[in-house]
């Protein structure tokens, strides 16, 4: 038996550790639901990054299909307010916070193998594809250059521009494409009136999030071309939030089933203006394969997509 004057000291001891086994049980709960109650919230919220520049919000289609699943599944899972917290922070770092369990929970990102290693992606292409439509930015006046091409060996004619951490970069050379690398998209978009290379790739609504951003200069959107692949977008989360992955995951078959996610996609500003500025349905459309997507991207689901995918690309996307 400890001493008369040791048992306060033990018996305190005890009570602290009794007390810390609740806290971790009460944060392992916290950590399985969709959303988190934080200190100070009434309701449990979700927190999505936006990377901030003047009038970007209403252009933030990712956060008001966000707010869309949440209300879809509230019944199921309860009330979550979405919290939007602008930031400067490059993709990378927010990846590497949510990883560390930082202040983000959730983020829109293209679909690579390193990210789905690290992060738990939702498999719903929230673009339907537009990110995989890659239109060229090119020289002002230089569209008479672009008129004939209409093949992948006809592309091998120009020098592409890239950013050094593009995923897509790799597509693009394996294709035996000339190809420069830039540390970042307002450097390439210096160096393309300045002749360095013919063309600038980007995803179908990245035009615009580009020219309200960036007003880049000297250069033109090229008229006629689609440089397609597969390159989703999905919600990615930390590895550990199963229930938010679920709740996501639901929400969004919800919104497909009951045509509410066509509804917001076909109304959405930064969709409408997309279609009115690149003008898909007028473009000659040059698939290529992406060998290094994940076997369970759907697709084979024609509705997910703007566009359904040609078989050509669909088996070659299967892989062995």
């Amino acid at each position: 038996m400890a001493p008369l004057a040791q048992r306060p000291v033990v018996q305190i001891a005890k009570k602290f550790m009794v007390l810390a086994c609740c806290l971790l049980t009460v944060f392992a709960v916290l950590r399985v639901e969709a959303c988190t109650l934080r200190n100070g919230d009434k309701v449990p919220t979700l927190v999505v990054p936006l990377n901030f520049f003047p009038g970007r919000r209403i252009y933030a289609y990712h956060v008001d299909l966000l707010q869309l699943v949440l209300e879809k599944t509230k019944e199921e899972f309860g009330a979550c307010e979405l919290t939007v917290l602008e930031t400067y922070q490059p993709i990378n770092r927010i990846h590497l916070n949510i990883v560390g369990g930082g202040r983000f929970d959730i983020v829109d990102s293209t679909v690579n193998p390193k990210r789905d290693e690290n992060l738990l992606p939702v498999r719903f292409p929230i673009y339907r594809g537009l990110m995989g439509y890659r239109v060229l930015l090119i020289r002002e006046g230089d569209q008479k250059r672009f008129d004939k091409i209409r093949t992948i060996e006809d592309m091998r004619s120009i020098t592409v521009g890239g950013g050094f951490n593009w995923f897509d970069v790799k597509l693009v050379k394996k294709q035996n494409i000339p190809t420069i690398i830039a540390s970042d998209l307002e450097t390439l978009y210096r160096m393309l009136p300045a002749g360095r290379f013919d063309a600038i790739l980007r995803g179908a609504q990245e035009v615009i999030i580009d020219e309200v951003r960036l007003h880049p200069q000297g250069q033109q959107l090229e008229k006629n071309l689609v440089l397609a692949y597969p390159l989703p977008v999905n919600y990615y989360m930390n590895k550990t939030n199963i229930e938010l992955a679920k709740r996501i995951q639901r929400g969004l078959e919800i919104a497909q089933q009951d045509g509410s996610f066509k509804k917001l996609f076909d109304s959405h500003r930064l969709i409408q203006e997309t279609m009115e500025r690149v003008k898909l349905e007028d473009r000659h459309f040059i698939y290529m394969c992406n060998p290094a997507l994940s076997k369970d991207i759907p697709l084979d689901k024609a509705e997910y997509w703007y566009k359904a995918w040609p078989k050509e690309v669909l088996e070659c996307n299967k892989g062995d």
